[in-house]
């Protein structure tokens, strides 16, 4: 009876990793591809020195763009420990069924 309560919250706390995975998964994407947008829109191409220039005009948007890509890099580590979490419970399962004992083949047995 204590087992299936145990399972029942395995289950939601990976269910809860994956859906945290999802969502981190989906903000990655798009907070990337902002940033991105923004960062182009503000260095453009050009010389040094018109970079610096289009840099300095629009400091506060550039360093929120940079903001984002920081932010950014602390949700892929995030997003790796949600995938670790979920995918965790999946492969003891997996381990724990290679470790019950099979059948003797003929390479157990020997040939002889």
């Amino acid at each position: 009876m204590k087992l299936g309560i145990e399972d029942a919250q395995g289950e939601r706390t990976q269910r809860i990793y994956a859906r945290l995975a999802g969502f981190l998964l989906l903000w990655l994407i798009i907070n990337g591809l902002g940033s991105t947008l923004l960062f182009s829109q503000i260095a453009g191409s050009g010389t040094f020195a018109e970079t610096a220039k289009r840099i300095a005009a629009s400091e506060r948007l550039y360093r929120v763009a940079l903001c984002s890509q920081v932010i950014e890099t602390l949700c892929a580590v995030l997003l790796a420990f949600a995938l670790y979490a979920t995918l965790k419970m999946l492969f003891a399962v997996k381990t724990q069924a290679r470790s019950d004992p099979a059948p003797a083949t003929v390479l157990d047995r020997g040939f002889g």
